[in-house]
């Protein structure tokens, strides 16, 4: 063989290598974008409204399903806490065509607060609540932690609790 040929099989050599590499970073790049739409087909966020201004009853211990759909069964679990001035009425929950999600920790005699941050329907149709729980100091009573989440009625699936740490 004379060095031409040689430096011509190295030079084919090198082209197909990089040719290779080419088209797997392309295949690559594709992969991840269609990881992304399918994930994004795969949840879908969904809207709610925080239903202020109730507590639980003490007469209830714990929240057997957080799906609430009836107003007889929201009036037997919780109590409004109406106060004087503006904003001091609960929320309005038109049962007809809203549920509740509701969402309770243990009595406690810290000041600890609940917060929401989405709620996303997956393709399989279960709801997956996204929420915080913020604990502050020390109070001199007990007080139960509620958050109490308004759903349109259209939407459903099965509720899954999911506590972001």
């Amino acid at each position: 063989m004379t060095g031409k040929m040689i430096n011509n099989k190295i030079s084919l050599m090198i082209t197909l290598v990089i040719l290779l590499l080419a088209c797997n970073a392309k295949n690559t790049d594709s992969s991840v974008a269609d990881e992304v739409q399918v994930e994004a087909q795969v949840a879908k966020d969904i809207p709610f409204q925080i239903a202020q201004k109730y507590f639980l009853k003490t007469s209830v211990k714990q929240i057997a399903d957080p799906k609430i759909d009836s107003k007889e069964e929201f009036d037997a679990l919780f109590g409004s806490a109406t106060t004087m001035g503006e904003g001091g009425t609960p929320t309005e929950i038109d049962f007809s065509k809203e549920y509740v999600i509701a969402i309770s920790k243990p009595e406690n005699e810290f000041a600890t607060v609940l917060h929401a941050d989405k709620i996303v329907q997956h393709e399989a149709g279960e709801l997956v609540v996204n929420y915080k729980v913020e604990v502050g100091p020390k109070q001199s009573y007990t007080s139960v932690p509620l958050l109490l989440l308004v759903v349109d009625k259209a939407i459903q699936g099965e509720i899954v609790l999911n506590e972001k740490k």
